[in-house]
C-alpha cells in the first residue's frame, strides 16, 4: 500500500455518497469530498495533520494571493499528481526498507500487538496488576493497513511517555491541535485542509531532513543526543518520529479489521519496537498547536496539551490571539489566519467572518502513559486583524478578559455556596462552563463588531451575559442542593447557602469591569 497513490482514505462525497480516494482526489470538483468518515476521532483528527502536512510539504502556495486563489478553486488533480510524483517510494506502507513512518534499520527489538499502537490501549504494568477496568485487553488483535496508516500517524504525532526511553512527541505527550474550519456545510474537504496551509518555505536540500526515516534514526540512549530544530528542515514538524517502529509483516494474515470492521488480505497483528528513538529537544514550535512561553524566559516554550474538562471558553483567547505580554502563542495557522493579508483576503469573500469559519480544538487529556480522555469542541473566530487588537491595548482582549473573569467569579461563588449547603461540587465546573458556553460566544462575536470598544456598546449586551451567569448558578445551585435527602438541618444550610449566593451575585459590582465599554448617557459612539 502507498499512501499517495492507493485510494485508501474514507470520505463522504457532497451527494451522501461513501468513497475511497487517493489524497490528491481531493482537489475533484464533480461531486467533490466534503469530509473525511474515519472510525474513530482520534483518527480523523490525525488524518487532517496528514493531509495538511501532505500539501504543505509538496504543494503549498508561494504567496497569500496563489493560497486565495486556490482555495476558491482547487488546482487541476494532474497538477497536484505531477508535484507527489517523485516522493511516491517515500510513503510504502509495506516494504523492506524506507516505510512510512517506521524505523529505517531497526535491530533486536519487543514485538507487541498491534493494539498498542492506539493510545488508549492499556500499557504492560496495567495488564499485568489487571487494572485494565475500562479499556480492555484483547479488544484490537488485528488491523487493516488504513486503520494501521492512521495509527502510525496518530501515535507519531501525539505520542505520549512510554516508559524509560520511549520518546514522546515533538510537541510533548497530548499536544492540542486547533484546526481552523469553514462553517459552510457544503466546504470542501479541499477548503478545510487548506485554510490550514500556510505559504512554501525554503525547499528541502535533502528530503531526509523531512522524512527521518529516510536514513538511519538518531538514537538517544546518551545525554546529549536530543535533535533540534536547526539540525533538521522545519517541515520535519508535520513528520515526527519519535518512536521506533516497525510492522512485523510476518504476522499479516487475512480477515476483519477489529476497527473498521473491512474484510482485507494484509491484516497486520504485529509490530516491532525499541526505545531511545528521535529525542526532539529544545524548541518547536509546531504550526498547528497553541505554546506558552515560560514567563521567566528560563524554559523552552511548550506546547498547550490537553487538560481535565476539556477545552472551553476559558481558553480561548489563549487559542486565538498572542497576549499577556506575548506568553500565550496560538497556532501559526491561527495567527496567519488573523494577519492583515489573508484575513483581508477572506473578508473579500466572505464579510461575516465569524458566521464563515470556526476553530476545532482537539486532543487527548494525558497523565503521562495515560488517556484520560480525548477532547474536541468547535469555537468561532472574529474578524478582528491583530494589528487593530494591538493598537489599543485596553480594547478586545480586555474585554474577553473580563467576560471569562466575571464567570470565574460567580463560579467560585457558587460552589461556596454548595459546599455551605453540604453539597456536592464535582463536575460543577464542568457543567457551568457548558452551560453558558453558547451565549459566551454569542456576547463575543457580537462585540467584536464595534469598531472602537471604548463607551460604544449598549448596556443590555453586558446586562444578558450577567444574567446568564446568575441564572445559571442558581438552576444548578437548586438542583445540585437538593441531590440528596433533605432533613431539617440540612434545609438550615442550603438555605444560608442560597442566601450567600444572593448576596454575593447580587452585588452592584457585578457591573464594575463592564462599566467602561458601555455608551455614555449621550449615546455618541
Amino acid at each position: 500500500m502507498n499512501l499517495i497513490t492507493t485510494p485508501w482514505l474514507n470520505v463522504i462525497r457532497a451527494n451522501g455518497d461513501l468513497d475511497v480516494i487517493a489524497p490528491a482526489q481531493l482537489v475533484e470538483t464533480d461531486n467533490p469530498v466534503l469530509d473525511l468518515n474515519s472510525c474513530r476521532p482520534d483518527f480523523k483528527g490525525g488524518l487532517y495533520q496528514l493531509l495538511i502536512g501532505l500539501f504543505q510539504t509538496f504543494f503549498a502556495p508561494k504567496d497569500n494571493d496563489d493560497w486565495s486563489q486556490w482555495y476558491e478553486s482547487p488546482p487541476p488533480i494532474d497538477d497536484v499528481n505531477k508535484a507527489f510524483a517523485n516522493y511516491i517510494d517515500y510513503f510504502e506502507l509495506f516494504s523492506g526498507k524506507i516505510a512510512f513512518l517506521q524505523d529505517f534499520d531497526l535491530p533486536e527489538a519487543e514485538t507487541k500487538s498491534v493494539s498498542a499502537l492506539l493510545i488508549e490501549a492499556p500499557g504492560a504494568k496495567t495488564i499485568k496488576d489487571n487494572l485494565d477496568h475500562f479499556v480492555k485487553r484483547n479488544q484490537v488483535n488485528a488491523i487493516c493497513p488504513e486503520c494501521l496508516s492512521s495509527a502510525l500517524y496518530t501515535l507519531q504525532t501525539n505520542a505520549p511517555s512510554g516508559g524509560a526511553g520511549h520518546r514522546t512527541g515533538m510537541r510533548g505527550g497530548g499536544p492540542l491541535t486547533t484546526l481552523l474550519m469553514p462553517h459552510d456545510p457544503k466546504a470542501t474537504l479541499w477548503q478545510k485542509i487548506w485554510l490550514n496551509i500556510l505559504t512554501a518555505s525554503n525547499e528541502p536540500d535533502d528530503y531526509s531532513d523531512v522524512f527521518p526515516w529516510l536514513k538511519p534514526t538518531k538514537t538517544s540512549e546518551k545525554k546529549d543526543t536530543g535533535t533540534v530544530i536547526t539540525e533538521v528542515h522545519p517541515l520535519q514538524m508535520h513528520w515526527g518520529m519519535p518512536r521506533r517502529i516497525r510492522v512485523n509483516l510476518d504476522s499479516m494474515h487475512e480477515g476483519n479489521c477489529d476497527l473498521c470492521g473491512k474484510h482485507s488480505q494484509q491484516l497486520i497483528s504485529e509490530y516491532r519496537t525499541k526505545n531511545y528513538g528521535i529525542n526532539y529537544d529544545g524548541e518547536w514550535i509546531h504550526p498547528l498547536t497553541p505554546h506558552r512561553e515560560d514567563p521567566k524566559g528560563k524554559k523552552p516554550t511548550l506546547s498547550i496539551k490537553g487538560q481535565p474538562g476539556g477545552v472551553g471558553y476559558r481558553d480561548w483567547l489563549t487559542l486565538n490571539f498572542t497576549y499577556k505580554n506575548g506568553d500565550t502563542l496560538p497556532a501559526k495557522v491561527v495567527n496567519v489566519f488573523y494577519s492583515d493579508e489573508r484575513l483581508e483576503l477572506l473578508k473579500e469573500e466572505y464579510p461575516d467572518i465569524a458566521k464563515s469559519f470556526g476553530l476545532w480544538c482537539f486532543g487527548y487529556d494525558m497523565d503521562n502513559m495515560k488517556a484520560r480522555c480525548w477532547y474536541e469542541n468547535q469555537m468561532p473566530v472574529v474578524g478582528i486583524n491583530t494589528s487593530l487588537i494591538y493598537a489599543d491595548k485596553s480594547s478586545f482582549i480586555d474585554l474577553v478578559e473580563a467576560y471569562v473573569k466575571k464567570a470565574q467569579f460567580v463560579l467560585k461563588a457558587l460552589k461556596d455556596a454548595l459546599k455551605q449547603a453540604n453539597s456536592d461540587v464535582k463536575f460543577v465546573d464542568d457543567q457551568f462552563w457548558l452551560a453558558t458556553e453558547d451565549v459566551f460566544f454569542d456576547q463575543i462575536i457580537e462585540v467584536s463588531k464595534y469598531d472602537e470598544l471604548a463607551n460604544n456598546i449598549p448596556e443590555a449586551v453586558f446586562v444578558r451575559w450577567i444574567y446568564t451567569l446568575r441564572n445559571t448558578a442558581f438552576s444548578i445551585f437548586d438542583h445540585k442542593s437538593l441531590d440528596y435527602p433533605v432533613d431539617e438541618k440540612n434545609l438550615k444550610n442550603i438555605a444560608a447557602g442560597r442566601a450567600s449566593l444572593t448576596k454575593k451575585l447580587g452585588n452592584k459590582k457585578i457591573m464594575d469591569d463592564f462599566n467602561s465599554y458601555i455608551l455614555n448617557e449621550e449615546g455618541d459612539s
